[in-house]
């Protein structure tokens, strides 16, 4: 039963993959320009211009734009496949969430 419901879940994204492939990559444009901003607008602060490198709170937010970036890049592309999106269901049905 479990199976079939995650089949189901999975057949669900493929059938509504349009409009979920161009949010994602929306998001994942997004997320590079706050990337792009931010690491302008660390560069040219006194704090940082100063000592030469980014805090370590800066090189955090950076890292985690750039990877949730990639994360929702990557997942846009999934959703072509229908077995991809079974996958996808699975991993995120089943598997415990990584830590961000």
């Amino acid at each position: 039963m479990e199976i079939l419901v995650l089949n189901l879940c999975g057949f669900w994204l493929w059938l509504t993959r349009k409009s979920r492939t161009s949010r994602y990559s929306e998001v994942a444009g997004r997320l590079t320009s706050a990337r792009t901003y931010l690491w302008s607008d660390y560069a040219t602060r006194a704090s940082t211009v100063d000592r030469g490198f980014l805090l370590p709170e800066q090189a955090e937010a950076l890292s985690i734009l750039e990877r949730q970036a990639t994360l929702a890049a990557q997942t846009s592309r999934r959703f072509h496949s229908l077995n991809e999106c079974r996958k996808l269901a699975t991993e995120e049905l089943i598997e415990p969430p990584r830590a961000a």
